[in-house]
């Protein structure tokens, strides 16, 4: 059997024991600065993302309304033309 002073002397003293609790808090924290800095570079990102898309999408609209209306001037136009009455839209 070991005897108590064998035990004792395996045991990490107190200030070894805070040593060791201050280096697990630093990678800790460094550790939770690097997710948060992933996170904040993500949600810009998807912001971003979501803001082009919203212009690209107001984008293709104009050019569809703008499409349409050379469309329905084109109709109007050739309906004085061939003298007809335009129907009611």
């Amino acid at each position: 059997m070991k005897s108590s002073d064998e035990i004792n002397s395996t045991e990490p003293t107190p200030e070894q024991l805070l040593n060791l609790l201050d280096a697990q808090m630093r990678a800790s924290r460094q550790k939770r600065a690097t997710q948060e800095s992933g996170r904040r570079r993500m949600q810009v990102t998807i912001i971003l993302l979501i803001v082009v898309g919203a212009g690209f999408a107001l984008w293709i609209l104009t050019f569809l309304l703008n499409d349409m209306k050379h469309a329905r001037q084109h109709e109007e136009n050739e309906s004085i033309e061939q003298g007809s009455p335009m129907e009611l839209r």
